[in-house]
C-alpha cells in the first residue's frame, strides 16, 4: 500500500500539532484526498477490503512506541473517519472505541427528542468552537420544519432533499422561517448524535454545511432511522 505509506509520511509534517480544530481540518484534508484518489474508483466490496486494511495498519502504526502523542491522536482521528466510512458502506456500527461512552453515544431509542436536540447543540457547537467558529442556537421554527420533513421522509422511506418536488426554500417559507442563509443535512441509520455528526463529517458537502461560518441556528428532526438537520441564519 504505497499510497498508505505516503499518507502516513504526510502526518510527520503535522506531528507537533495537538488535535485542535485546525489539526482536525488537516486530517480531514488527508482523508478527503485518500478517499477521492484511492477509494472512489473501487467497487463497494473493494472499498470495504481497502478500509479494513488501512484501519488495521493505522491501529498498528499509532501503537508504535516511537510515535508521539500528538501524532497518535491525529492517526486515531483518521482511523475513526475511515471506520465510519466503512460503516456507511456495510451498515454496521463503527466500534473503534474512539469515544468514552456518554449521552452522546446513547442509542436514540433511549433518549427523548428534546434530549437529542440539546445534545446536538452542545456537541455541534463544541466542534465549531474548535474551528474558530460561532456556536449554534436551537430554533423552534427550524425544529418544527425539520421534524415535519423527517416524518414525511419516513412515510416513503426516501432520503432526498426534494421529496414530492418540494424544496428547502419552500419548506422554510411554509414554516415561516425568514432567513438569509439556509441549508439541510440528512442522515440515515445513525444510532446516536455522535455517530450522526461523525458520519456527516466523512462527507465533504455535509462537513461544509456543518462548519459554514454564517450559520447561527439549527433544528433537528428525527423519525426512525432518518435524521434532518436544518441550518439557518435569520
Amino acid at each position: 500500500m504505497k499510497h498508505f505509506v505516503a499518507l502516513i509520511s504526510l502526518f510527520a509534517i503535522f506531528s507537533t500539532y495537538a488535535l485542535t480544530g485546525a489539526a482536525q481540518v488537516k486530517v480531514e484534508w488527508l482523508y478527503d484526498t485518500y478517499r477521492s484518489r484511492y477509494l472512489k474508483p473501487l467497487t463497494p466490496a473493494q472499498q470495504v477490503e481497502n478500509l479494513t486494511r488501512i484501519t488495521t495498519a493505522l491501529e498498528t502504526y499509532k501503537n508504535k512506541p516511537t510515535v508521539s502523542q500528538p501524532l497518535r491522536d491525529m492517526v486515531s482521528y483518521l482511523e475513526h473517519l475511515f471506520c465510519h466510512t466503512k460503516s456507511l458502506i456495510t451498515g454496521y456500527y463503527c466500534e473503534d472505541n474512539y469515544y468514552t461512552p456518554t449521552l452522546l453515544t446513547t442509542n436514540k431509542k433511549d433518549l427523548t427528542l428534546t434530549q437529542m436536540r440539546d445534545l446536538l447543540i452542545e456537541e455541534h457547537s463544541r466542534r465549531r468552537i474548535e474551528r474558530g467558529l460561532g456556536t449554534l442556537k436551537q430554533s423552534e421554527i427550524l425544529n418544527t420544519i425539520a421534524q415535519r420533513y423527517a416524518t414525511e421522509l419516513c412515510k416513503t422511506g426516501e432520503i432526498t432533499h426534494t421529496l414530492n418536488g418540494s424544496t428547502l426554500e419552500q419548506r422554510y417559507k411554509d414554516g415561516n422561517y425568514k432567513y438569509t442563509w439556509g441549508w439541510e443535512n440528512l442522515g440515515l441509520g445513525q444510532e446516536n448524535i455522535m455517530e450522526l455528526l461523525d458520519q456527516l463529517t466523512t462527507s465533504i458537502g455535509h462537513r461544509e454545511n456543518m462548519y459554514q461560518e454564517e450559520f447561527t441556528e439549527i433544528g433537528l428532526g428525527q423519525c426512525e432511522g432518518i435524521w434532518v438537520l436544518n441550518y439557518g441564519t435569520p
